[in-house]
């Protein structure tokens, strides 16, 4: 059991690296955006099954009887441990870019949509002149506006970013369940096994105290029967 625990979590490892590393190549890929938050979300989701995992082996670690074991076990936990802090700081330090670069792009599609004019008018006192109380005034209402339209992206953003991350998440609890299920199966048959054996040795075990009270029955009624033929032939004889 302490193998396959110890197993899991090598794979989780090494599965977290690989993610991290795609995920790294698409952060100042602005176009990959969509396939970033699945991935963001799939590295969240293995990093709580990692340490679900880590805590299990740890616990059986603790219950471990024979020293030598025991002390190597905990070696792979401490390992354990400062991998996952490498990994998550590093995930920590990506998503912290995406989180600049989303925000540096909803910032320039925004501005990019105000549509300054280029030129100047001919007649800057026309109907498409602004004079600067006129700016002045209006500018304030325009800001606020694009400020809201900017949270409202970066609201937009991090809400997908969290569905994502919650559907990886029951994607990878529901393999969990799945892989929890194969070993509970393969320790219940060793169980059964195991109980079999026992079973078998104990209808032997019965088999031969049957047998033993058998023959003590017939060692005790043999003696009764050679006393008794004593007797009659002491007393024949007198």
């Amino acid at each position: 059991m302490s193998n396959t625990l110890y197993n899991h979590c090598t794979k989780l490892l090494q599965s977290i690296q690989k993610d991290l590393d795609e995920f790294e190549r698409g952060v100042e890929d602005e176009n990959n955006t969509i396939s970033l938050a699945g991935i963001q979300g799939q590295i969240s989701a293995s990093f709580l099954s990692l340490n679900r995992s880590i805590e299990d082996y740890n616990s059986m670690v603790k219950r471990e009887l024979i020293p030598a074991k025991k002390n190597k076990a905990t070696v792979r936990v401490q390992e354990f441990y400062q991998k996952h802090s490498q990994l998550s700081e590093h995930f920590e330090r990506l998503k912290a870019q995406v989180r600049d670069a989303a925000h540096a792009k909803n910032r320039r599609e925004l501005f990019g949509r105000r549509g300054y004019p280029s030129a100047t008018p001919d007649n800057p006192y026309g109907e498409n002149g602004m004079t600067d109380a006129e700016l002045v005034e209006n500018g304030p209402p325009n800001l606020t506006r694009q400020e809201g339209l900017l949270h409202e992206n970066d609201f937009l953003g991090r809400a997908e970013s969290q569905i994502d991350e919650y559907l990886e998440r029951g994607r990878l609890l529901l393999g969990d369940l799945v892989e929890q299920k194969t070993i509970l199966k393969s320790t219940k048959k060793k169980v059964l096994d195991v109980a079999n054996t026992l079973g078998i040795s104990r209808t032997t075990l019965s088999a031969i105290n049957r047998r033993s009270r058998q023959d003590k029955v017939i060692f005790y009624s043999g003696a009764a029967f050679v006393f008794f033929c004593f007797y009659l032939i002491v007393r024949w004889l007198r």
